[in-house]
């Protein structure tokens, strides 16, 4: 079963396809290798406070999410071969592809949910 990324402050779908990387080995891999998420595509990385762009052929957007799926920090366009900063606040981050507009900010709450 497929699941979507929703902003709930917004009631927005910002995601149709939802990629969730919760063990080890997922969360190590993230989007390393991958080619470039379609613009409806996302990563989220369960637990996770920083990031790299090591091996990576495009650049990232980043939503730092605290343990309530709140947004704590956004990071956008952050270029291959890069650590972002530790966002200590931060359980989780949700990866899309660079340099596309989302109905997002700091605050709003996000969900996974299973698509219907």
């Amino acid at each position: 079963m497929m699941s979507i990324l929703k902003n709930r402050s917004a009631d927005t779908i910002l995601a149709s396809r939802l990629r969730l990387c919760r063990s080890y080995f997922s969360r190590l891999l993230g989007l390393m290798g991958t080619p470039r998420l379609d613009p409806d595509e996302a990563c989220w990385i369960i637990p996770c406070n920083s990031v790299h762009t090591l091996g990576m052929k495009y650049p990232l957007d980043l939503y730092f999410l605290d343990k309530k799926n709140q947004v704590v920090a956004i990071l956008e366009n952050m270029k291959p071969n890069r650590f972002s900063p530790v966002f200590w606040k931060a359980h989780s981050v949700v990866e899309f592809s660079g340099g596309i507009s989302r109905s997002c900010k700091i605050g709003d709450q996000l969900a996974a949910e299973e698509d219907p």
